[in-house]
């Protein structure tokens, strides 16, 4: 396929499956693309977002074998916004089900904020697994850059972070994270889903460089909102189920591997001070700083979307001799 600026055209799964692993859940697995291509793994942001057909569009469906999954509790996966057994290591035993499950030796891996720790999380626990690694929106999942998250990002965004910061009393104000994390695992619907509505309203907000109302309205239905904030709360105030640190300090074990790092200059939800670190310390890796981008791109602000196609085409170039 002759590449044109953006992302390559939408496509549709050739073949999707449902995987049951611990009790009681149970994945949504889709592959597109070429059967006998490159394997690609795309590790979706939250935790509890969902794999977006979009994310699809960063490979070039001729050349790779592209597989996307809806984390425990998200999407299509069910149950939703289940807390059973979900941590960090029960992902990564996911991940190695699902590539025994499609029968792939070893496959590129690729993720984006959240995805981008679990893309870490697991080359680390499986490097012999991994073809390379596609990170964008660096997350290392430390105290500080969830601090940020839930008390520093309404410095930039002061009318979004009144209404997220007033849903909760003044005297749990000086961490949100745990509070709303109270409400959200709350059994009763009419404490969760409010809480659901303010956390999500807000994180919608802050992703794109220009306001985009698509993008909110997408990001705040009921049910996904209740999965993203749930899951991701959960997954905060237990330190992402990794020592503070953990990423960093065990990044020589996956430096032998092809690398690139795709960062928005100004994304306010993973800072790029988070990605320049990962980059220092994995030096070997190729760095893009995209200047006009904020976390998520959108058609008002495209460019992250034209550097995460070419960082991939790249990645695809160097991968084929040890996949022919």
């Amino acid at each position: 396929m002759t590449a044109q600026p953006g992302q390559y055209p939408e496509i549709e799964p050739y073949r999707t499956h449902r995987i049951a692993v611990d009790a009681p859940h149970e994945l949504y697995v889709e592959e597109s693309g070429n059967p006998d291509g490159i394997p690609a793994l795309f590790l979706h942001g939250g935790p509890g977002s969902s794999a977006k057909p979009g994310a699809r569009r960063a490979f070039d469906p001729e050349r790779f074998r592209i597989v996307l999954f809806d984390q425990r509790g998200c999407g299509k996966s069910t149950p939703s916004a289940d807390l059973t057994d979900n941590t960090t290591d029960a992902l990564i035993r996911d991940i190695e089900t699902i590539r025994e499950t499609l029968g792939i030796d070893k496959w590129l891996v690729t993720g984006g904020s959240w995805g981008s720790f679990l893309s870490l999380a697991y080359a680390i626990a499986h490097p012999d697994r991994c073809l390379g690694l596609r990170l964008s929106g660096v997350f290392t999942g430390t105290k500080a850059e969830s601090r940020h998250w839930f008390h520093g990002i309404g410095d930039l965004f002061p009318e979004a972070f009144d209404d997220f910061e007033g849903f909760i009393p003044e005297d749990e104000r000086d961490d949100l994270q745990r509070a709303y994390y109270t409400r959200l695992v709350d059994p009763d619907p009419a404490v969760h889903l409010p809480a659901a509505d303010h956390l999500r309203g807000f994180s919608a907000r802050t992703q794109t460089l220009v306001p985009n109302p698509a993008h909110i309205a997408t990001l705040t239905q009921p049910k996904a909102a209740l999965e993203v904030s749930r899951l991701f709360t959960h997954y905060g105030v237990n330190g992402f189920f990794r020592p503070e640190g953990y990423l960093l300090a065990n990044v020589d074990r996956i430096r032998h591997l092809p690398c690139e790092i795709v960062q928005g200059r100004y994304d306010v939800v993973c800072l790029p001070k988070v990605a320049w670190a990962l980059a220092k310390a994995w030096p070997e890796a190729t760095f893009t700083m995209v200047d006009l981008a904020n976390h998520v791109a959108s058609p008002a602000a495209p460019d992250l979307d034209h550097a995460m196609r070419a960082a991939t085409d790249r990645l695809a170039d160097r991968l084929a001799p040890a996949t022919d």
